[in-house]
């Protein structure tokens, strides 16, 4: 499988909607947790939503 470049402007979308979803962020980090099995993409979604919200 090749590796995949997401681009940043996908990741803040991405961002965007889950905070607009998901209230609380112990919900919110437990939905990543369950649902990326991508360790780099996991780590920079917490990083910047729990910082974030």
């Amino acid at each position: 499988m090749s590796k995949k470049i997401i681009s940043s402007v996908a990741i803040n979308a991405l961002k965007e909607a889950l905070t607009n979803v998901y209230w609380y962020k112990k919900q919110l980090r437990s939905f990543l947790l369950h649902s990326i099995s991508n360790s780099s993409i996991l780590s920079k979604l917490i990083g910047t939503i729990i910082r974030g919200i």
